[in-house]
């Protein structure tokens, strides 16, 4: 359904792992799909990770910042303390293919939950600014 999406051009996968339960880890990767600057950069490419990070703390699942990481791909983007591990280059790379894998892991425990969401493209835009309901 995701690739289906109105003017979707990539796919984007989001796990969350090393949560303390299960409902942290849901409510983090519903907030990371759901935000459209998380959305608007993927279908730019952008390799701007503080999009994916505020998006997560925008769900107040209280994420310990001297914790997480983030990977891309399976590639480690930004480790723990927020120190970057890949060069906005080699980012922007891991951004590029039709499906993105994104997982952050949290370092608070065991648990994890996985969703999938579509970027926010012009296409979108246009198509649901024409037509009536």
């Amino acid at each position: 359904m995701v690739a289906d999406g109105e003017g979707a051009t990539k796919r984007l996968e989001v796990r969350v792992t090393q949560a303390r339960d299960v409902e942290q880890a849901r409510r983090i990767a519903r907030a990371i799909i759901n935000s459209n600057l998380v959305k608007t950069a993927l279908y730019g490419e952008d390799p701007n990770w503080g999009r994916i990070i505020a998006a997560a703390g925008a769900a107040r699942a209280q994420l310990d910042p001297e914790r997480w990481s983030l990977f891309a791909n399976g590639k480690p983007w930004v480790g723990v303390g927020g120190i970057e591990l890949l060069s906005e280059a080699e980012a922007h790379r891991e951004l590029e293919p039709e499906t993105v894998l994104l997982e952050l892991r949290l370092g608070l425990g065991q648990a994890q939950a996985t969703g999938w969401g579509c970027d926010l493209s012009r296409d979108y835009v246009r198509i649901n600014a024409n037509y009536r309901t």
